[in-house]
């Protein structure tokens, strides 16, 4: 089975997710929803193509929604690699051309 990897941008979006809905509603909210996001994203390895492929970003990207989160990611032979984490009325194109 494929394991999960997060990099440091996805983490680093877990984090600012954490401390945006903190400071708009409440620690439990905040808890709630990163919890929301981490499970959605744990169920990746047992269906790693469940996302629907973002050929319009990069030809091997795909993107699982959350709520109002795209869950950005790759597939490879060992990982998924999840490169980052975005509402969904971010321009994806803009904050993951880099990775």
């Amino acid at each position: 089975m494929l394991k999960i990897r997060l990099t440091q941008t996805a983490e680093q979006h877990l984090e600012d997710i954490w401390f945006y809905t903190l400071n708009e509603w409440s620690e439990e909210q905040a808890n709630q929803y990163v919890g929301l996001i981490e499970r959605g994203v744990m169920q990746l390895p047992s269906n790693p193509y469940i996302g629907k492929a973002r050929p319009d970003i990069k030809k091997d990207l795909r993107s699982l929604q959350i709520q109002k989160h795209l869950v950005f990611y790759r597939v490879g032979t060992e990982y998924i690699d999840i490169i980052g984490i975005l509402h969904s009325r971010m321009d994806a194109g803009k904050r993951l051309h880099e990775k």
